[in-house]
């Protein structure tokens, strides 16, 4: 592995463990810095664009959640990079598995060396009916 591809795989995980206690810690300004200023974050069909919208998502109630992730940096060209990862989500109160899916993502490295999110794409596989419901509040375009 070369010393770009280790950066890179640094820089990402950074952004991958960032993006986790922005969105688990209710931070809403944390979570927006994982994103370009005009980055996509989709779950399922609904699509956030941008700071503002995004920030909505971490301001919009307690998330007593921890999320558990792998990473895979799939391939990187200069500054971009696509990278996956699986994901676990833990309810902190019971202990008991909340949801599960996979993250695909598009990531950019920023001119002051920061990774973000071009486009995070969430696929829920499973998610237990009161994180479901919680999820559809929260990214409902009502």
């Amino acid at each position: 592995m070369t010393d770009t591809m280790i950066a890179a795989q640094l820089g990402i995980q950074t952004l991958y463990s960032k993006y986790c206690h922005g969105l688990d810690g209710n931070d809403p300004d944390l979570l927006a810095d994982c994103f370009e200023p005009d980055g996509v974050f989709a779950v399922g069909d609904r699509e956030f664009v941008g700071h503002e919208p995004i920030r909505a998502i971490a301001s919009s109630g307690r998330r007593p959640r921890h999320h558990y992730l792998n990473l895979w940096v799939k391939r990187v060209d200069g500054g971009d990079a696509v990278s996956t990862a699986y994901f676990l989500v833990v309810d902190l109160d019971s202990g008991e598995t909340a949801g599960y899916g996979h993250y695909d993502d598009r990531v950019r490295r920023g001119a002051d060396g920061a990774w973000r999110f071009v486009r995070r794409q969430i696929h829920f596989h499973w998610q237990s009916e009161a994180y479901r419901t919680h999820t559809a509040a929260v990214t409902s375009s009502d």
